[in-house]
């Protein structure tokens, strides 16, 4: 598997509440600010509708990927490259 960039990425999760509320609960709840996750991670897949990141590699013996995380793009807020020194990850 080819991997991508290394990227920053702000992005609005989804939340939900399973308990019992009342409706002044409720009204309180959904005026609540959104759930923004700050992530950084490298682009393993990216299709029209979602992006797909990894937050940890061992490429020194078995190719290995952890901390994957499907994110829908219209989730996301803000999208940075980050710039690493050449060959400081082998891929």
């Amino acid at each position: 598997m080819k991997l991508g960039a290394l990227i920053y990425v702000e992005w609005i999760d989804a939340c939900s509440n399973s308990g019992w509320m009342s409706e002044e609960e409720v009204c309180q709840w959904i005026s609540k600010r959104d759930w923004i996750v700050r992530q950084v991670g490298w682009v393993l897949h990216e299709t029209k509708t979602h992006l797909i990141l990894c937050g940890r590699l061992e490429t020194d013996t078995n190719h290995l990927y952890g901390q994957l995380q499907k994110i829908p793009k219209p989730w996301i807020v803000k999208r940075y490259a980050i710039r690493l020194p050449k060959g400081m990850v082998r891929k």
